[in-house]
């Protein structure tokens, strides 16, 4: 499935805001990152599911040139603190990784997606969705989601 797009006019209405633990304890809210050339938003079924977390690998490797971006990336499964760990832990991904026990959160971001997750959703600078991807992280995703942040990057914040 390919990308959806949002309008990029400034003044957009903002993704849902969230306020979710990561796993180190620390409580990570989405305005947290407004004014970050961007937020990219991985939403995870499962810390068991293999293909998430080769899609954390993914976005793990691509970070270095999310970050030149001054961009960042969260990612949030539906698990606790504790049930998001194990695995996941493993990996070491230099993101935080968020515990939406119960996905309340990402319920409010499935329409964005236009479906449950997993998925990939790419903010601006202002918190507005401008982009959104159901599924996995694959192939050349990642170099997908440089490349609506080098679009970002080049517009016109006025």
């Amino acid at each position: 499935m390919g990308w959806k797009t949002f309008a990029a006019e400034v003044g957009e209405q903002p993704a849902p805001e969230f306020a979710l633990l990561s796993q180190r304890g620390h409580l990570v809210r989405r305005e947290d990152y407004r004014q970050h050339a961007g937020l990219v938003l991985f939403f995870g079924h499962g810390a068991d599911c293999a293909a998430c977390l080769a899609s954390l690998s993914a976005l793990a490797a691509a970070y270095p040139a999310i970050h030149e971006h001054e961009a960042e990336v969260l990612a949030v499964f539906p698990q606790d603190v504790g049930g998001a760990g194990g695995a996941i832990e493993m990996l070491s991904p230099p993101f935080p990784i968020l515990a939406d026990a119960g996905g309340a959160v990402a319920a409010r971001y499935a329409p964005l997606l236009g479906a449950a997750g997993p998925g990939v959703i790419v903010l601006d600078h202002y918190g507005a969705p401008r982009a959104a991807h159901i599924g996995h992280v694959t192939g050349d995703m990642p170099g997908e989601v440089l490349e609506w942040l080098d679009l970002m990057g080049h517009e016109c914040p006025e």
